[in-house]
């Protein structure tokens, strides 16, 4: 959703915010769940060494809908100030939390959350699951 992401470039959440929370009874704010610093930290080192694709560290915006117009890309973008949007991190981030087990979300960035994102996931998802898994392969072989 932001500006500066590329196709198949990898996001690390630093939190997740549960956007779709539609709580009409008060103002709280969505929920929001941290993500484990440590693991964080290690992905920052490492982010550096990727030629080939670019990592970010920013928020994720996690809900049951599929972003697929510019007007609710830029909403949800202004709300949240997230990086990517994806479906189903809250629900891992409030497992983790409930469960006392630290969570990151990590997102590979098949589409740019407009009118062509169908087909341009579907085009992109073997390119941004290869990076992903570069990072996470390169994190837990940096771990031993």
């Amino acid at each position: 959703m932001a500006d500066g992401l590329s196709i198949a470039d990898v996001v690390v959440a630093t939190a997740t915010v549960e956007h779709d929370y539609n709580n009409k009874f008060n103002d709280r704010p969505m929920p929001k769940f941290e993500n484990a610093p440590g693991a964080i930290a290690d992905l920052k080192r490492l982010s550096l060494s990727f030629a080939s694709f670019s990592v970010h560290f920013g928020i994720v915006a996690s809900g049951d809908e599929d972003v697929v117009t510019m007007d609710r890309r830029m909403a949800l973008r202004q709300c949240t100030n997230a990086l990517a949007v994806a479906w189903e991190g809250a629900g891992g981030a409030r497992a983790c939390k409930f469960s006392g087990v630290p969570f990151v979300e990590i997102r590979g960035i098949t589409d740019t959350a407009n009118h062509s994102a169908p087909s341009d996931f579907d085009a992109n998802l073997a390119d941004a699951m290869n990076n992903m898994a570069t990072l996470v392969t390169s994190w837990i072989s940096c771990a031993k």
